[in-house]
C-alpha cells in the first residue's frame, strides 16, 4: 500500500497553520533513564513544561465535548520525552567520536559509524521505541476520556495497550468517538485490515502491536524502521482528526504537539535506516539527527502567539526556542565545517571545529566513549532486556 505523508506545510495550511520509559505520568522532562548530561537536557526540560503547561490550558476545553485534548497532551509529555531520550544520546556520543578525532587532528566526521561507541544511544534509543507501546495507548485512553495521566496513576492499567485493544473490541465501546474521528480523517472503518480490533484504531494499534511482539514483530532495524514511520505517519493521521473535530482555539495548542511526536519519529525512522547501512558515517548520522532538530524547532514555532497563552506559557515557548537553537545552529556548521575538511585537518579547521563542538558539548566530558548505562555499567549488557527491540539493537551491538 502505498503511503503519503502530510507535509509540514499541508498540516500548517490545515490549521491555518495547524509535535519513552513506564509509566505516563506528569512532570518528567529531560533524560529519563540516564543520569549523565547530554546535549539536549535542557531543552527536553523546557520542552516538558511547554507541554505540560499547554495541556493545562486546554484542560477548560476537555468538558466541551467527547474527546479531551488536555488530558491527551498531558499524557503525551513523557512520550515525547523519552522518544527524544535516544537522539539526545546518540548526539552526545557522536560529537564526542568527532571530538577524539580533531584532537587527533582528523576529521573523523568522515569515519563510519562505530557501534560500541554509541551503545547508550542506541541503549536509549531501544528505551525510548518500546516506551511506546505503554505511554501512547495511556495518551489515546486519556483522549477518548478514559482516564487521566496523573503523578499518582495513569489509565490502562498494567497493560495499556492490551486495554485499548480490549475496550476497541467491546460493542458500543467508550473509543467510539475517537474511532469515529479517525474514520473522518481518512483512516478505513477497519483500519486497513492490519490490526488488532478490526476499527479505525488499528492504523495506530497495529503498529503498537508489533512493536509489542503481538504480531508481525520486526525482525532487524531494517523493519523495525518501517514499523516506527507507520506510527508517525499514523500519528500524522491522529493530528489531522484533530483538526476537524477541536475548535480552532484547542487546535492550535494541541495539534503542534502531535506534529512533533509524529515528525520525531519519521526522523527516527530514518535514523534507523542510517544505523542499518554500515557505509554511514559520523557526519551523516549528525545530519539526519540536524534534521530531527530543526523539525522540532519548526514545530514549536507554530505553536500560536501570545494571542490565548498565558505568559508563563509564552515565556516557556520563547526559552525553549532558545535553547533548541542554542544547539542547532551551532550543530549546522559544525556539520559544513566537516563537509569541506579532509581526512587530516588544517590550522583553521581545526579551531573551528573545537569551538563549535565546545559549545555543543559544554560542560560535558569529552572524552570519547566516556558514558555509561543507567546503571553505570555499560548498557550492552541491559539491551537484552528490553522486549522485541532489544534483541535488534543487540545484534546491531554484536552483542
Amino acid at each position: 500500500m502505498k503511503k503519503y505523508k502530510i507535509t509540514q506545510l499541508a498540516t500548517a495550511m490545515t490549521l491555518s497553520l495547524s509535535l519513552g520509559l513506564v509509566a505516563c505520568g506528569a512532570g518528567s522532562g529531560g533524560s529519563a533513564s540516564s543520569s549523565q548530561p547530554r546535549v539536549l537536557d535542557g531543552t527536553q526540560t523546557q520542552l516538558g513544561r511547554v507541554v505540560l503547561d499547554l495541556g493545562s490550558q486546554l484542560a477548560t476545553v476537555d468538558s466541551s465535548g467527547p474527546l479531551k485534548p488536555g488530558a491527551f497532551v498531558t499524557c503525551l509529555e513523557p512520550t515525547v520525552n523519552e522518544v527524544l531520550d535516544g537522539p539526545d544520546a546518540l548526539l552526545t556520543q557522536l560529537l564526542q567520536t568527532v571530538n577524539a578525532g580533531a584532537s587527533g587532528g582528523l576529521n573523523a566526521g568522515a569515519s563510519a559509524i562505530n557501534p560500541l561507541a554509541l551503545k547508550d544511544g542506541v541503549f536509549e534509543l531501544a528505551n525510548g521505541l518500546q516506551s511506546l507501546t505503554t505511554n501512547l495507548p495511556q495518551a489515546l485512553l486519556a483522549l477518548a476520556g478514559q482516564g487521566q495521566c496523573t503523578t499518582s496513576g495513569s489509565p490502562g492499567g498494567s497493560n495499556p495497550l492490551s486495554f485499548v485493544i480490549t475496550l476497541a473490541s467491546q460493542p458500543n465501546t467508550p473509543l467510539q468517538p475517537l474511532i469515529d474521528a479517525l474514520i473522518v480523517a481518512g483512516v478505513p472503518a477497519d483500519g486497513g485490515g492490519l490490526g488488532p480490533t478490526g476499527t479505525s484504531l488499528d492504523v495506530l494499534l497495529g503498529p503498537l502491536s508489533q512493536l509489542a511482539g503481538r504480531g508481525g514483530a520486526p525482525a532487524d532495524l531494517a523493519e523495525l524502521s518501517g514499523v516506527i514511520d507507520d506510527l508517525g505517519l499514523a500519528v500524522e493521521t491522529l493530528s489531522v482528526a484533530l483538526t476537524n473535530q477541536l475548535s480552532s482555539q484547542a487546535q492550535g495548542a494541541a495539534v503542534p504537539v502531535v506534529t512533533l511526536l509524529s515528525s520525531t519519529l519519521e526522523d527516527i525512522s530514518m535514523t534507523l535506516v542510517r544505523l542499518d547501512s554500515a557505509g554511514t558515517t559520523n557526519q551523516q548520522l549528525l545530519g539526519t539527527l540536524s534534521t530531527l532538530l530543526n523539525t522540532l524547532n519548526t514545530t514549536v514555532a507554530s505553536i500560536p502567539g501570545s494571542n490565548g497563552l498565558v505568559a508563563p506559557l509564552q515565556n516557556g515557548i520563547t526559552q525553549l526556542r532558545g535553547t533548541l537553537t542554542a544547539v542547532s545552529q551551532p550543530l549546522s556548521q559544525l556539520l559544513g565545517t566537516l563537509a569541506t575538511s579532509g581526512s587530516a585537518l588544517q590550522g583553521g579547521q581545526l579551531q573551528t571545529l573545537t569551538s563549535l563542538i565546545g559549545s555543543l558539548l559544554g560542560p560535558l566530558a569529552t572524552s570519547a566513549g566516556g558514558m555509561t548505562g543507567s546503571n553505570g555499567t555499560g548498557s550492552t549488557g541491559m539491551i537484552g532486556s528490553i522486549p522485541v527491540i532489544g534483541p535488534i539493537f543487540g545484534s546491531f551491538l554484536g552483542s
